[in-house]
């Protein structure tokens, strides 16, 4: 099926910023701040503008936003188990232990991948059009996340093979996220309304909670004008 291919590849964008830290080595905070907070504005922008208004269409509006809640606090949860052990983002290049933080942010990265594949595999029943636009999102969020992997498990000695394998599979539950969500819309089509709502909280929380508070802790001015670019080519896209 094409959108797997395509929720395959936003999860294994991880890879390329990776990549790029294999080649270039650790990016520079006003590099991240902007592309953390273009992919905060691009990812906020397909929530409100597809999202949330395509699960209006679908459903009513209590429903919907009872379901935005839900989405948000379930991300919520994710962050609090994962904060419990994982050092921040922009500091895990100061810590001493950094194969450790290392191994954490993969498992971070893993975690948030599920909620973010089931978002593709539930869009897909409204609109592949929305499904391949959360895929893309989906993926230029990622680069940075690997960018974020790479760093310490390079600086803690472990070798680039290894952390390939590693990347691959946070990477891959990003597709797995993506099948059960097509599974579970095939079972009960008419919650797709809700479902995307669901999503669409998700995303927004990821946003508000983890990628704009990033950014800004890097260069504040370059992160808020990366997130409103971000916003504008997000509803170009959406149209």
């Amino acid at each position: 099926m094409e959108i797997m291919i395509f929720s395959t590849l936003a999860g294994m964008s991880t890879l390329m910023g990776a990549g790029i830290v294999f080649l270039f080595g650790t990016p520079s905070r006003i590099i991240l701040a902007v592309i953390l907070g273009f992919s905060g504005g691009v990812m906020f922008s397909v929530s409100i503008f597809e999202l949330i208004t395509e699960a209006l269409k679908l459903s009513y509006q209590g429903p919907v936003l009872a379901a935005f809640f839900a989405g948000g606090f379930i991300m919520w949860c994710f962050s609090v188990v994962i904060n419990k052990f994982l050092t921040p983002t922009h500091q895990m290049y100061e810590t001493e232990d950094f194969l450790k933080t290392g191994y954490l942010v993969i498992l971070g990265i893993a975690l948030h991948n599920l909620p973010e594949g089931l978002a593709i595999g539930t869009g897909i029943e409204a609109s592949p059009d929305l499904s391949l636009i959360i895929a893309i999102t989906l993926a230029i969020h990622n680069i940075p996340e690997g960018m974020a992997t790479a760093g310490p498990l390079k600086a803690g000695g472990l070798n680039t093979f290894s952390i390939i394998i590693l990347i691959t599979f946070a990477g891959l539950v990003t597709p797995l996220g993506t099948m059960a969500g097509i599974i579970f819309m095939g079972v009960l089509p008419d919650l797709v309304g809700i479902s995307l709502g669901i999503a669409g909280g998700a995303m927004i929380y990821l946003v508000i909670d983890e990628l704009l508070p990033k950014a800004q802790s890097s260069n504040k001015v370059l992160a808020n004008s990366g997130f409103f670019l971000g916003f504008i080519l997000g509803k170009l896209i959406v149209g």
